[in-house]
């Protein structure tokens, strides 16, 4: 059952006027170490660097000490940027920085057709100092657009490109196709959110014990995303669902644990936030209302 929370008035922390399109990001940033770098890279050394992605500008390596620009890669104005562009990290034995990757999604350039916008992926080598230019730059195009890339999701080092209709698609390092899954609601799905995470014990409280075994024994991460389809009832209404996924790395494979509707009466209005603790099951979510509400899945 879901818990809710009305803020009537709340308080303006800081305002930005973004200078682009309002479906296009202004800038975003990225940490440079992966998600999982605790338990597929147990020997790393953690990273004080963000990967900073600037529509017009380019892509940038910033130190998080003193702010200062370590490395850069600048596109002519015309190229945009259909989501912020993810750094996956390579050690070597010792823990060290190596020669890395970089990803972006490209909505616009030269080359770039209006049916293409989205669904254009770049990688890069980022040699660290001695970088130059898009080394051994790699172009795919990919079936429909692009939502977001979460590099590294597997001790393997697969890409997850995740569609805005909600479908998932798993790709290696060098953006070969291995696995996709297509979104299992009904309707045209609108993605709306999704977040990444880690297997950890604590699972066992809210998902199956046996299967959080097999995933903790294995090459696997999960992926928990928040779609949306135009309500066929009520005009201007939308219906939202969540769905869990598992990444096998082994197998190099995207199953749906499940998908469960929610209740239009708890989440009437578009979310503008989420979040999800993975340690109690428990899913947060701020409403363009002013609702906040916790929902267990």
């Amino acid at each position: 059952m879901a818990e809710k929370t009305y803020i009537d008035d709340p308080e303006e922390l800081v305002e930005f006027a973004a200078t682009t399109n309002h479906l296009q990001l202004p800038a975003a940033a990225s940490p440079i170490d992966p998600l999982y770098r605790s338990k597929h890279h147990a020997l790393a050394n953690a990273s004080n660097q963000v990967l900073v992605t600037a529509q017009g500008e380019g892509v940038q390596i910033y130190s998080s000490t003193d702010s200062k620009c370590l490395r850069s890669w600048t596109f002519p104005p015309g190229v945009r940027f259909a989501c912020p562009a993810k750094y996956h990290a390579k050690y070597t034995d010792e823990g060290a920085l190596g020669d890395s990757y970089v990803y972006a999604v490209l909505d616009s350039g030269d080359g770039i057709e209006s049916k293409e916008c989205g669904t254009v992926v770049w990688r890069w080598t980022d040699r660290g100092i001695g970088s130059v230019g898009l080394e051994d730059k790699i172009e795919v195009k990919y079936a429909g657009p692009i939502f977001a890339l979460e590099p590294g999701v597997t001790a393997a080092g697969h890409l997850l490109v995740v569609h805005t209709d909600g479908s998932l698609l798993l790709a290696t390092q060098d953006l070969e196709k291995r696995h996709q899954l297509a979104c299992p609601v009904p309707g045209k799905a609108e993605l709306v959110w999704y977040q990444p995470i880690e297997v950890s014990q604590s699972m066992r409280s809210y998902l199956d014990s046996r299967q959080v075994t097999d995933w903790l024994d294995g090459d696997s991460s999960l992926v928990l995303v928040l779609t949306r389809v135009t309500d066929t009832e009520v005009d201007a209404a939308y219906t939202y669902y969540i769905s869990l996924y598992a990444v096998d790395g082994a197998d190099a494979s995207i199953t749906e644990v499940g998908t469960t509707h929610i209740n239009p009466t708890h989440l009437a209005t578009q979310p503008l936030a989420c979040a999800f603790d993975a340690d109690t099951g428990t899913l947060a979510v701020l409403t363009e209302a002013g609702v906040y509400a916790n929902f267990g899945l």
